[in-house]
């Protein structure tokens, strides 16, 4: 059984070891063993007395490195190098293009209008010009014909059946020749 002090130095040594995680798990499993060896003798053996006898953590943390080929430390290091880098190069990215388009905005802002003049008097039927002129409303059936006629105020107004009002005097309507 491993005590708080055990638990200590082989965390410290873990810290120290600079390798892949499977050898970096490959040393955890034989420090553990060693280190239950020497508490399995010395039950209450101080953190002082373990480094006395097993070595300091940075002792044992070289010992474990050097029998790992030298491709292949630090590799965990060089990855993240990689994995920061691209990041920082991704955000430069996006940053100066953010920038770029800012930068166009403000030198060349759009404030061009967009207009469209739509002739809508070819497409209305003649009565509107008097829906619009008097206020007239009409109503409709289902098929489009005009089937009654009313002023704002609900009056009903008698009209044509092409919507035009037939009291002319009111509406100075001119006759057609």
């Amino acid at each position: 059984m491993i005590n708080q002090t055990g638990r200590l130095y082989i965390k410290n040594v873990e810290k120290l070891l600079d390798c892949p995680y499977k050898h970096k798990k490959n040393a955890r499993e034989d420090i553990i063993g060693i280190v239950e060896m020497y508490l399995r003798d010395n039950p209450y053996a101080s953190y002082g007395d373990m480094v006395d006898m097993l070595g300091s953590p940075e002792d044992m943390a070289a010992e474990w490195m050097k029998d790992i080929p030298e491709g292949e430390r630090c590799r965990t290091y060089r990855k993240w190098k990689r994995f920061y880098t691209a990041v920082a190069a991704v955000l430069l990215i996006v940053a100066v293009g953010t920038s770029s388009a800012v930068v166009h905005f403000i030198r060349h802002p759009y404030t061009d209008e967009i207009t469209t003049v739509v002739d809508y008097t070819k497409n209305f039927p003649s009565y509107w010009d008097y829906a619009e002129k008097y206020g007239i409303n009409y109503e409709y059936d289902s098929s489009g014909v005009i089937i009654r006629a009313t002023d704002n105020q609900r009056n009903e107004i008698a009209v044509d059946q092409e919507g035009i009002p037939l009291d002319k005097e009111k509406y100075f309507i001119e006759e057609k020749q």
